[in-house]
This record gives structure tokens, sequence and C-alpha cells, in this order.
């Protein structure tokens, strides 16, 4: 059972065209809330190839998050469909770099609009945060996620009015430093 080490990176709502033209392998998913714990998911390929999962989630005392992800059956997707409290809909590119592989998501709503970006980089459990972060990431950036702010998880994002609103929180804190650095320079010059 593999371990989950992640950090999380929010970026701008004006990456996609710039993240697709630097990923050459994208997949739409849908995945479905059963509890805390157990998710369900679609996943359709380039190819139109479409894998069901049933995906356990389980964290230690200490911390540290185990995930398992088995293929399952589209029948056993269905019976377990009925179960599903709220789902997400994201299309996820892949970007693949020296130091590995960076997975950004457009969480979108039923009119396939996207509503929150969410890069993900998966590191060795050791490993405490990236390297380096791509160029691509880099210009979209407005938030590196803390590690233990459990607000930013997929399953609080796929209530679109909530995710919205933290985006929202992010840009004002944005706007309000460069707007702090802005009078900053304009006393300096005036100085």
């Amino acid at each position: 059972m593999p371990i989950e080490n992640e950090q999380k990176f929010i970026l701008s709502l004006d990456a996609e065209e710039d993240i697709k033209n630097s990923c050459p392998m994208f997949f739409k998913i849908q995945q479905g809330y059963i509890s805390n714990n157990a998710r369900i998911r679609i996943t359709t390929q380039l190819n139109g190839q479409t894998i069901y999962e049933f995906i356990f989630k389980y964290k230690t005392q200490d911390n540290i998050t185990f995930v398992t992800s088995p293929k399952i059956t589209e029948e056993d997707f269905g019976i377990l469909r009925n179960e599903v409290k709220s789902v997400i809909l994201k299309t996820k590119y892949i970007l693949y770099t020296n130091a590995g592989e960076w997975e950004v998501n457009f969480l979108k709503n039923e009119f396939d609009e996207t509503y929150f970006v969410l890069a993900e980089y998966e590191m060795p459990a050791w490993q405490s945060r990236p390297d380096t972060i791509p160029d691509v990431i880099q210009k979209h950036l407005l938030k590196i996620v803390d590690k233990e702010d459990a607000s930013f998880t997929n399953k609080r994002l796929s209530n679109e009015a909530y995710a919205v609103k933290k985006l929202k929180v992010i840009l004002d804190k944005k706007d309000a430093v460069v707007k702090k650095t802005k009078i900053r320079v304009r006393k300096i010059k005036d100085a």
C-alpha cells in the first residue's frame, strides 16, 4: 500500500491553455465520495478506455496517509455509485519533469467550466517539498498549500461554492499584498 506524501499548489483559473500545451497526457475523471476514507472513480483515457477504481485512504495516528486504488468492474462501480454522497469532475493533466510527475487538476462543474485549479506533486516519504517548481506551474501559482491544511482536499473542493469561496479569499489576500507593495514603492519614490 503506497504512502501518500504530496504537496498541493493552487493555480489561477487561466492556467489551462499553458498546462495543456506543456502536458502530452490528460484524463477525464469523475470521482464519487462514499465516506471520508472511501471513493470510487471513473477515469477516461485519451484512447477512450475507461477505468473503474475503488480508492481507500487511511491516515495513521502519526499522520501518514496510505492509499490503495484497485480496479473494479463497471457492475461493481454501479453498485457503489448508489452510496456516493458527493462527486467531483476534473480534467487531470500529467506534467513530466526531471524531478518527477506533477498532476494538475482542473475542477469542473456540470457545464465543463473550470472553477478551481489544483496542482499536486507526489514525493517520496522522506521528502518534505519539491526541489523545484516547473515554470508553467510557477507562472500561475497563487498559493502553496501548507501540508497540514486539510481545507483543500478534493472532497471539500467537490463543493463548487466552497471552492470558489476559498479561491476568492486567496485572490483577495494576493490583491492586498500587491496593493501594500505598490503603496510601499510609491512611498519610497516620494521620499
